[in-house]
């Protein structure tokens, strides 16, 4: 009888945690973003950024086709790079 108690009672409580315990789920993902070709340099992909993205007539081609905006370009830092990104 007493052995039958503690079953129950086991059983009961694991129903009981089973029922009011929400099952959580984790997900993750971990995204790496190479875009460049395989066959460039670093300094020939740096050279590209430079000349690109920091230079000033790209900044004033981008401000006359967006009128109101208040970016420019000595509001861009030097190119940085953060865990092997450039930025």
């Amino acid at each position: 009888m007493i052995l039958a108690g503690f079953i129950f009672s086991a059983t009961a409580i694991g129903a009981i945690f089973y029922a009011f315990n929400k099952p959580e789920y984790v997900k993750q993902a971990k995204l790496q973003i190479s875009s460049a070709p395989p066959f460039l340099e670093q300094n020939e992909i740096d050279a590209d950024i430079s000349r690109t993205f920091l230079n000033a007539n790209t900044v004033a081609r981008w401000k006359d086709s967006r009128p109101g905006t208040s970016l420019n370009i000595d509001l861009i830092d030097q190119q940085k790079i953060i865990d092997g990104a450039d930025l």
